[in-house]
């Protein structure tokens, strides 16, 4: 899949960078969710894997950066250092890899928790960002394998971990961060390819969503609204705003202020 965005980086440029994070998670005993386009890459390389028995890297979406949420990178209330200083030192020493530096940012106030970023280049000399969360909604997540080009299905503790599906589009709709019109575009080609019915995701907001996160949800669906284009066609969109509380497509910006 192109992108509109020429600094981001196409999924076999990310893949292999993942694939070396994970290696050092699992060497390291902690655990990890991956978040964010690669999310739902990992679903749709899954999917192009089972229909034609190889990864089809056109199916999935380039990205600026790799969001994974790690529950070491918390302690006692603050930051990992050890934790953030060894998986730099392991950036750093990655082969055609150029290390920039490691910002930490505290976004508890917006729910969003402990926050850091390392900094590279990839060898195709593209600006990226490794990103971490200690905190995400919570989840039931799936469990891959990637061994090589191909990914398994398995229920293992030290391989790749990702969002669900459902929790997919829970985490992107909920998420304190606004809602951009490529995140709809990429939600909308990601439940057409694996039929993620809106029924289904309205239950599961029903199941984790407090005051606070509700009140992000609705914010998002604002921006949604404004953008003309959902997660679903149409028809598929009022039933989801209607389950989550509002009434219609025409009526939601009034029920939203």
């Amino acid at each position: 899949m192109s992108s509109s965005y020429p600094h981001e980086a196409l999924p076999e440029e990310w893949m292999p960078l993942l694939a070396r994070c994970w290696d050092f998670l699992a060497e390291g005993g902690y655990t990890a969710i991956v978040m964010g386009s690669q999310a739902l890459s990992l679903h749709l390389l899954k999917l192009s894997e089972r229909g034609k028995g190889q990864l089809d890297w056109r199916v999935a979406f380039p990205s600026k950066d790799l969001d994974i949420s790690v529950p070491a990178l918390e302690r006692e209330g603050e930051f990992n250092q050890e934790f953030l200083r060894d998986l730099s030192d392991f950036i750093r020493g990655l082969e055609g890899v150029a290390y920039r530096g490691t910002q930490t940012l505290d976004l508890r106030a917006e729910g969003r928790g402990l926050v850091a970023h390392i900094f590279i280049r990839l060898p195709s000399d593209k600006p990226f960002a490794i990103e971490l969360f200690s905190t995400v909604i919570g989840i039931h997540p799936y469990v891959f394998v990637v061994k090589g080009t191909r990914i398994h299905l398995m229920s293992v503790s030290r391989d790749f971990l990702t969002l669900s599906p459902v929790d997919a589009n829970v985490a992107r709709l909920a998420s304190p961060a606004p809602v951009e019109l490529k995140h709809v575009e990429r939600l909308r080609l990601f439940n057409r390819a694996l039929g993620v019915k809106p029924e289904d995701v309205a239950d599961r907001l029903h199941e984790v969503l407090g005051p606070e996160m509700i009140e992000r949800l609705h914010r998002n669906l604002r921006r949604i609204e404004r953008y003309g284009s959902y997660p679903w066609d149409r028809d598929a969109w009022e039933r989801f705003l209607a389950l989550v509380g509002l009434r219609s497509i025409g009526r939601a910006e009034e029920d939203l202020h």
